[in-house]
């Protein structure tokens, strides 16, 4: 496990932790980016983003392209 301190930069623990296959640990830390960066992964990765709420999902639909959008039983794919 991976743990994430408030001045780590995000996508360079996200790139770590992908080739090492980790968990990155956030202890609870707020407004930092880390949903930005991980929405910024998952595009340049090419993987879809899983949100926990329709009102999430909805906000995500306004301000991205080409991303795969997951929530609980549906699928939005945004072009």
């Amino acid at each position: 496990m991976i743990y994430l301190r408030k001045n780590d930069s995000i996508e360079d623990l996200l790139e770590f932790a992908m080739k090492e296959q980790k968990f990155i640990y956030t202890d609870e830390l707020r407004a930092i980016g880390k949903t930005t960066a991980l929405i910024n992964f998952a595009k340049k990765h090419n993987y879809g983003v899983m949100v926990y709420s329709l009102r999430m999902a909805k906000e995500l639909i306004k301000k991205l392209n080409n991303i795969l959008i997951f929530l609980n039983k549906f699928i939005f794919i945004i072009f």
